[in-house]
């Protein structure tokens, strides 16, 4: 395998020929970007016969020494199209991945805090070793506090009483010698299943990054984490499996970036023998739904309040609709399922439909930077809750960078821009762009 500089970066949707990339048509890095596009449902690389393409996915794969790393274009500084050795690639790369941490935050729920900010803004590098801070910063700072610890029962066989004595098991194993006692024994241990997947995680974590920093603090927790054994073969199970109380919330985020990490990775192998890992996210999904948690928290300072929204339904929450139906001879049923990224509820009426798109058309589409399907969509959403108003949101982009309005006999359509290229941690900035957005 061709060995590169750690590591090589993709911006989504940005293409590369071969003798660009360094890479033989018989390179094996191609043969796990096939592997990957098999597992996955949606393919993640296009490949053609002397170029490398992404697609809407981002995130990293990573085999011996080979590492590409994938990233949306939301940066706020730099250039994505600079030359990879530039300072203006580099400042594209660290302002994307800061950007993309902030909307992984929000979307578990977990607001980054000034010490989250701090810590990735001072880290001028890619958002894989970024996503490793926040998970080891959060986890470092909570284990201030002390690790999780449960009382575990434990079966051992002692020559004196401890615990509680199992009288009929050890009358029945050792009548004959009576200096023997089978007991169960509550211990007030580190050995969670909680923990055991925080080790497994770091354990996982020190084998990827190549910050010095992230290391450091990795190797502190992994001596924190000794007491507790890690079982590789039940992690999927496991996850499942751990419950939070008042007594160990505080571990919730770092569980939640543990769990992000866990589900999202895809095991392959690139000759047989190496292991490799990839990590993807889905930013179709991730928009959708850092635009829901932003509509959500803050709805009263982005709807106007001359419009009465009562309530907003997400996606996630609302119940599947349907277009029409199809008439049978003992009746009817209801066809063409639709489920819209968010109803705004008036006097409890459906009052305005919201779709999240994270796409742009070409400058010459007709609707003006708005792909035509995605309105029509819309148009069928309006005549199913026959409501008479729709919102589009798209990411802003050159030839959209201003609401525009479309009228379809009674039904109004809006497309509103919406700017990720600027610091997404300042949210009141975004939060005000949207209100007028709403109002214009």
């Amino acid at each position: 395998m061709t060995n590169h500089p750690f590591p090589l970066f993709f911006f989504e949707h940005q293409t590369k020929s071969l003798d660009a990339l360094g890479w033989r048509f018989d390179d094996p890095i191609l043969d796990l970007m096939e592997q990957i596009n098999q597992k996955n449902l949606a393919p993640i690389f296009r490949l053609e016969r002397r170029r490398v393409g992404a697609t809407h996915f981002v995130g990293f794969i990573q085999v011996a020494n080979e590492s590409i790393q994938i990233l949306p274009k939301i940066y706020f500084k730099g250039d994505a199209e600079s030359p990879a050795d530039s300072p203006e690639f580099a400042d594209a790369v660290a302002t994307a991945s800061f950007n993309l941490m902030v909307m992984l935050g929000a979307v578990l729920n977990h607001p980054l805090k000034a010490k989250d900010i701090s810590a990735l803004r001072t880290l001028k590098t890619n958002w894989l070793e970024m996503m490793i801070r926040m998970f080891a910063v959060e986890l470092y700072s909570q284990c201030q506090g002390g690790l999780e610890h449960q009382y575990i029962s434990r079966q051992e066989s002692l020559p004196y009483i401890k615990g509680r004595w199992l009288v009929e098991h050890s009358l029945a194993r050792f009548a004959l010698s009576p200096t023997q006692f089978d007991l169960v024994v509550d211990e007030f241990s580190p050995d969670t299943l909680l923990n055991r997947i925080f080790a497994l995680t770091i354990q996982e974590l020190i084998a990827l990054t190549h910050d010095l920093t992230n290391l450091q603090l990795l190797h502190q927790l992994q001596n924190w984490f000794s007491e507790a054994s890690p079982a590789p073969h039940s992690i999927v199970l496991d996850l499942n499996r751990v419950t939070f109380t008042r007594l160990n919330e505080r571990f919730l985020f770092a569980y939640q970036l543990a769990r992000l990490f866990w589900e999202r990775q895809i095991l392959v192998l690139s000759d047989g023998k190496t292991r490799g890992i990839s990590f993807l996210l889905d930013m179709n999904l991730l928009y959708e739904r850092f635009l829901s948690w932003i509509l959500g928290r803050y709805s009263a300072q982005i709807f106007p309040r001359e419009w009465g929204i009562t309530h907003i339904i997400f996606q996630s929450r609302g119940q599947i609709r349907y277009l029409g139906k199809e008439l049978e001879i003992n009746g009817e049923k209801p066809v063409f399922p639709i489920k819209p990224d968010a109803i705004l509820f008036q006097n409890h009426r459906p009052f305005l439909v919201l779709d999240f798109k994270y796409k742009t058309a070409p400058a010459s589409d007709e609707a003006h930077g708005v792909p035509q399907g995605d309105i029509y969509q819309v148009l069928a959403y309006t005549k199913a809750l026959k409501v008479p108003r729709a919102v589009l949101m798209v990411p802003a982009s050159q030839s959209f960078r201003t609401v525009r309005k479309f009228v379809f006999d009674d039904v109004e359509v809006r497309t509103i821009p919406v700017d990720l290229n600027q610091p997404l941690d300042q949210l009141d900035i975004l939060v005000r762009e949207l209100r007028h957005s709403f109002m214009a």
